[in-house]
């Protein structure tokens, strides 16, 4: 059915919007207002400076009374990190080092050569998880959950720690030397990719929400 309600007209911009449209617009004037903005704003900044100096460093002595914030080695292994984009660079460095760490990690990669690096880098360890994942399917990034959820439902109090959305396409140059398949697979990836990774491990992402805010021994650590 085609809607009958009215639509308000728009109104177009008053006399006093037009003039100072017109003054900040100025060739001469134009310039003198955007020096006393920005003249302002390092003002502020250097009022605020201070403040934000001081605020980072009771930051920092607090979490070094607070002492050694990561995981005890024996407990790190029922939490789990999901990082998208290892088959090189730096999710492959991630990976491997927060499988060295003693965490299981579900390494998302884009083609069967880069898990098959990644297990042959990782020598065997058992805490690294290789799994298929292509961020622009649907299809794929639901398999690559049901790993994740397959490991969750195997007791133990294990918990989805983290998600690192990584991978990523850095197609760029001259807007005329580039194909409109170049700015769509940016999109994809870069965009559409890490909404729909995110949103396919929220449910359980806020699974460990709950076990944290439950308390009691063995729940997930508090963000710091």
């Amino acid at each position: 059915a085609v809607s009958t309600m009215p639509v308000a007209a728009r109104q177009p911009p008053g006399a006093a919007f037009n003039a100072v449209n017109v003054f900040l617009h100025h060739p001469v004037a134009g310039h003198i207002v955007e020096g006393l903005h920005w003249t302002l704003l390092c003002l502020a900044a250097g009022l605020v400076a201070p403040f934000v100096l001081a605020y980072k460093c009771v930051r920092a002595i607090r979490a070094a009374m607070a002492g050694e914030l990561e995981l005890a080695e024996t407990e790190r292994g029922r939490f789990g990190i999901f990082i998208s984009g290892c088959d090189s660079g730096f999710g492959k460095t991630a990976a491997l080092s927060l499988a060295g760490r003693g965490y299981t990690v579900f390494a998302g990669c884009l083609t069967p050569e880069g898990g098959a690096a990644l297990r042959e880098a990782a020598a065997g360890g058992e805490r690294l998880v290789p799994v298929a994942l292509d961020v622009t399917k649907d299809a794929s990034v639901d398999a690559a959950v049901a790993a994740v959820d397959e490991w969750l439902g195997g007791g133990g109090r294990r918990a989805l720690l983290s998600v690192v959305c990584n991978a990523g396409l850095a197609a760029g140059g001259p807007i005329d030397w580039l194909a409109m398949s170049d700015f769509e697979s940016n999109i994809n990836v870069n965009f559409y990719g890490v909404i729909r990774l995110t949103k396919a491990l929220l449910p359980a992402l806020k699974r460990t929400a709950a076990m944290r805010r439950a308390g009691g021994g063995g729940g997930p650590p508090q963000p710091r």
